[in-house]
């Protein structure tokens, strides 16, 4: 195998040297796959990885290629770079090299208005892998198109507070609510904590009955319950007129890309 790969170099750089044809004797690197992934996610942006399997045949490696692309979302242009990497392809084999990319919603919002209420957006990435071999430089045409999801908090509506069991040491109160999941995928909510708002003091120690995971696009109800023995936060509960309270969500809730804090 050895020789073979000697003997294949040597009969590549005679050609280059004598200028008697161009590489088109023979064969290119070429692209041979594009597998897009997630590798993270959160309230600010979504990280994409293009892994791209590059066919080398060549008996040497190609050293550190790169990328000059862009992204162009539903459509329209969003970003175009030039990105290196630190990864060879092998010699006489297919090798993957990795394209990162991230997208700030806050970014995406401001170009595109019409995504900031939509669950996922559709992507299309073009432009070349750039590789050098034996004095040649390759441009390898790269296209790929998908979606990306547009993750947003679950939210808590219809909320309405009961009061009962009223004495001078405090006094029961049940939440109701509903939470809606505006995803295009199931969230996990066992990690999630709730606290409710009354005026601008917490009330502790609620209990939470609610639905482990909430699918896609669907509804669950929503329960607390707790004790309150503070008496000016059960005066303003008990008063007319005043303020409502509010049902806050704390921790984590769990993705198919890991778990995303949330903000109280």
């Amino acid at each position: 195998m050895k020789a073979a790969r000697v003997a294949f170099a040597f009969v590549f750089l005679v050609l280059l040297a004598e200028g008697c044809a161009t590489l088109d004797i023979v064969k290119r690197p070429e692209v041979q796959a594009i597998r897009p992934r997630i590798t993270g996610i959160d309230f600010q942006g979504v990280d994409l990885a293009f892994d791209v399997d590059v066919n080398n045949p060549y008996p040497v490696p190609i050293r550190t290629p790169g990328f000059r692309y862009g992204l162009d979302i539903e459509g329209t242009e969003f970003l175009s770079s030039k990105q290196s990497s630190k990864i060879d392809l092998p010699a006489l084999r297919i090798g993957t090299v990795t394209l990162p990319v991230r997208l700030p919603y806050a970014d995406l919002w401001r170009t595109f208005t019409n995504l900031v209420d939509v669950p996922e957006a559709r992507y299309t990435l073009h432009g070349a892998v750039l590789t050098s071999a034996l004095g040649q430089s390759f441009e390898l045409p790269l296209e790929h198109s998908g979606t990306f999801p547009v993750l947003r908090p679950p939210t808590l509506s219809d909320a309405k507070v009961h009061v009962s069991d009223v004495s001078i040491r405090g006094a029961k109160i049940v939440a109701d609510a509903v939470i809606k999941n505006p995803n295009a995928f199931a969230l996990g909510l066992k990690d999630v904590g709730y606290v409710l708002n009354v005026g601008d003091k917490q009330v502790g120690g609620l209990a939470a009955s609610t639905p482990e995971t909430v699918g896609p696009g669907e509804t669950g109800r929503l329960r607390l319950s707790g004790t309150i023995s503070a008496a000016d936060v059960l005066s303003q509960l008990l008063k007319e007129g005043a303020r409502p309270p509010k049902v806050l969500m704390s921790g984590s809730a769990q993705t198919p890309y890991g778990a995303v804090k949330l903000r109280p």
